[in-house]
């Protein structure tokens, strides 16, 4: 859990809170209903008052939060993009975002994005897509500069899963048939 999400959940939790003692306040009439209270301007808020606005307080810190845990876990997917839990080991297979014959700055993205970052590129002939389309993914047993030729993602679509951190090529086409 980020930092930012420890923040949120403890103003939740504090919201809570607020809003238990205020509705106790309120309920059991230990909100010191007399006519005494805190002047601001010409208002004057009893306490009554007071807990009321406790109360709004707290649930508004506890909606607020909950709204923004809530949008910021769904984010915004890629198209094609595999549902990749940002929190995993890199080292438990995944699923691969089939990639197959996107433009190739777009699959590097959805691959990255997913957190398949350890990518060589390379450029090949192809007689199944245009020039500077993906035309398959294989895993690559870089610096070795020998690929296995085990593949990936190809016209079929993501065939396997891997690693995040397993080394892929990405085959690209140049443009010329084979």
């Amino acid at each position: 859990m980020s930092p930012k999400e420890v923040a949120l959940w403890a103003l939740i939790a504090l919201g809570f809170v607020t809003s238990v003692i205020a509705l106790f306040r309120i309920f059991t009439g230990r909100d010191g209903s007399s006519e005494s209270g805190i002047k601001f301007g010409p208002f004057t808020f009893t306490a009554l008052a007071q807990s009321t606005t406790v109360l709004v307080v707290g649930f508004l810190a506890i909606g607020v939060s909950a709204y923004y845990l809530a949008n910021q876990s769904s984010g915004q997917e890629h198209a094609g993009a595999s549902d990749v839990s940002t929190t995993a080991p890199r080292n438990t297979p995944a699923n691969v975002p089939n990639v197959y014959n996107l433009p190739v700055a777009r699959g590097l993205e959805i691959l990255e994005h997913d957190r398949f970052t350890n990518l060589r590129t390379a450029h090949i002939c192809s007689n199944s897509v245009g020039a500077e389309r993906i035309r398959e993914v294989i895993l690559d047993n870089h610096p070795a500069d020998v690929s296995d030729e085990t593949s990936i993602v190809n016209e079929a679509g993501a065939v396997m899963q891997v690693a995040p951190d397993t080394a892929l090529l990405v085959k690209v086409s140049n443009g010329q048939g084979c």
